[in-house]
């Protein structure tokens, strides 16, 4: 498995493996995985692309067999607001042929070993109640549950909790320091 930071090129790939999310949730009785409820195309998705600069909040794409298996990002989380500048979240997918094959823990651990050179020392993931592959896989790699939104989320007649997990992955700053000790 190759992973590589993205490039425009990639962004159909990353659309497609994101409207397989999409569509996981969209039958009788799914597990819904993402909020989005209608398929994007990639001319939705491009000013989200353009907007993650590689060495600030980068994209990366796990590469099997020349095939793009999966994406991971970092974004701003609550962008904008300086006291949180610390703090990223972390979005990721794989294609549904490439599942349970490491590509999303690969993707994970290159984030989570990349984010501190960004400047991080927080890792935010907000997910969908239910998703227990990605509460499974966020928990092996040291996250914990730090929030939950009951039943924010509405699927028509269905309800689910958005939660938020959250892991620190760099020392903290000498003024937070402070005030934690």
């Amino acid at each position: 498995m190759n992973l590589r930071v993205a490039c425009s090129s990639d962004l159909s790939a990353i659309v497609r493996i994101y409207n397989q999310a999409i569509r996981q949730g969209q039958g009788e009785g799914d597990q819904p995985v993402t909020a989005f409820r209608e398929p994007l195309t990639v001319s939705d998705r491009r000013e989200w692309f353009d907007r993650h600069d590689a060495g600030v909040h980068p994209i990366w794409v796990a590469e099997r067999t020349g095939d793009v298996a999966g994406w991971c990002s970092l974004s701003p989380y609550r962008a904008g607001r300086a006291a949180l500048r610390k703090a990223t979240e972390i979005s990721y997918y794989v294609d549904v042929r490439h599942r349970r094959n490491g590509v999303a823990s690969a993707l994970v651990d290159c984030a989570l070993r990349t984010a501190p050179d960004l400047g991080f020392d927080t890792v935010i993931a907000v997910l969908l109640e239910g998703n227990r592959a990605s509460v499974g896989l966020l928990k092996q790699c040291g996250f914990a549950e730090w929030g939950r939104l009951p039943q924010l989320v509405a699927f028509d007649d269905r309800r689910f909790d958005h939660l938020i997990y959250g892991r620190h992955i760099g020392p903290l700053d000498d003024s937070i320091a402070d005030v934690a000790g």
